[in-house]
Formats: structure tokens, C-alpha cells, sequence
């Protein structure tokens, strides 16, 4: 079972998670889709667990 990969669209910044990356956002219809991965900061986009 592959694991949740996390993508955000570089113009309006929403943030994606799926098993393989989207055909593109659905929010501004316009943006170019990035992954993110353990380097650039995936984590940083969700609040950690107390």
C-alpha cells in the first residue's frame, strides 16, 4: 500500500495529500503542483501532535 505523498500548488499555496500526485489544483485551476518532501518542509504545513 503506497503512502500519502504531499503536494502544494506554487500559486495559491493550497497543500495536497494523495498516493500519486494530482493532475493539477482544483482551487485556482491555474497553478503548478510541487511535492514536498522531508527536505523542503512537508511537516511544516500541518500542526504537530500534543
Amino acid at each position: 500500500m503506497p503512502g500519502l505523498r504531499f503536494f502544494a500548488c506554487e500559486r495559491c499555496e493550497t497543500v495536497y495529500a494523495a498516493p500519486e500526485e494530482p493532475s493539477g489544483c482544483d482551487r485556482c485551476a491555474d497553478g503548478r503542483l510541487a511535492e514536498l518532501g522531508d527536505a523542503d518542509g512537508a511537516a511544516a504545513y500541518f500542526a504537530p501532535v500534543d
